[in-house]
């Protein structure tokens, strides 16, 4: 009988304990291959997700400009260095899900300061007005600021792809702050008085984060609860106020995607 050389036989036998060297050898190679793949898909997954935004406001901030209540509260900026059209932002709610109409509309045209908490995701900001006791602060300015505003630039009418969401939650005060699971709580928010923003599927005029208005400019009517949160296209006139976009929306064109 010739003499049995086990560690150079390759056959397996389960009681025998242990896995030939060749067999090791490759399951070895697999989990190492398997997990080196596993851990890098992952990692490239998290790196292809979208800015989440913060988890809440990034900081106080006081801005001078002049405020506007149509569609939603929004202040605006002169031009100035580095921004020729002029910051527009739009002015979140105040503590919990109560808007600044009131205060928007009873200043409407004035220059004014606002002292908030900056909502920051990517390169899109608004200000959350209120964002903690005794922030919440639209004051009144004696300086006149309308007449150095560029015009409203009117850009046509468009038929666009997108998403309707809230600004205050879309820019990371919850999450997810889009999609389904989020379209009770973003009803909530636009009801309670936060602007109304359409998150269109690719850039629109260098941008996609439109301030939404109904056919007539104001806020956006109740039928928009039911468009909320889903991927849609609707039609519209689109029009520039400073750096942000408005999107005057005609709801019985909207389509479900």
């Amino acid at each position: 009988m010739s003499e049995v050389h086990r560690e150079k036989d390759d056959f397996f036998v389960g009681y025998m304990g242990r896995l030939p060297e060749a067999t090791r050898g490759a399951i070895t190679a697999f989990v190492v291959c398997f997990l080196a793949a596993f851990v890098g898909g992952a990692l490239a997954l998290g790196a292809a997700q979208g800015d989440p935004g913060e988890a809440g406001p990034a900081g106080a901030v006081t801005l001078r400009g002049v405020i506007y209540a149509q569609p939603y509260p929004h202040l605006r900026m002169p031009p100035e260095a580095g921004r020729p059209l002029g910051r527009t932002i739009a002015l979140n709610s105040a503590r919990g899900k109560r808007g600044v109409q009131a205060e928007a509309t009873e200043l409407f045209g004035q220059t004014v300061e606002v002292t908030g908490g900056r909502l920051l995701r990517g390169e899109v900001e608004t200000l959350q007005v209120g964002w903690r006791r005794g922030a919440h602060r639209i004051v009144a300015v004696e300086e006149e600021m309308a007449s150095r505003l560029t015009p409203v630039e009117p850009l046509g009418r468009w038929r666009i792809a997108g998403e309707i969401c809230d600004s205050k939650c879309y820019l990371g005060v919850m999450r997810p702050g889009r999609g389904l699971a989020h379209k009770a709580c973003a009803n909530l928010c636009v009801i309670g008085g936060a602007p109304a923003v359409f998150v269109a599927a690719g850039p629109i005029e260098g941008d996609e984060f439109l301030l939404l208005a109904d056919a007539g400019g104001g806020p956006l009517p109740p039928a928009y609860r039911d468009l909320t949160a889903l991927l849609i296209s609707v039609e519209g006139e689109l029009e520039r106020r400073g750096e942000l976009l408005v999107f005057k929306v005609d709801l019985s064109t909207a389509e479900t995607l």
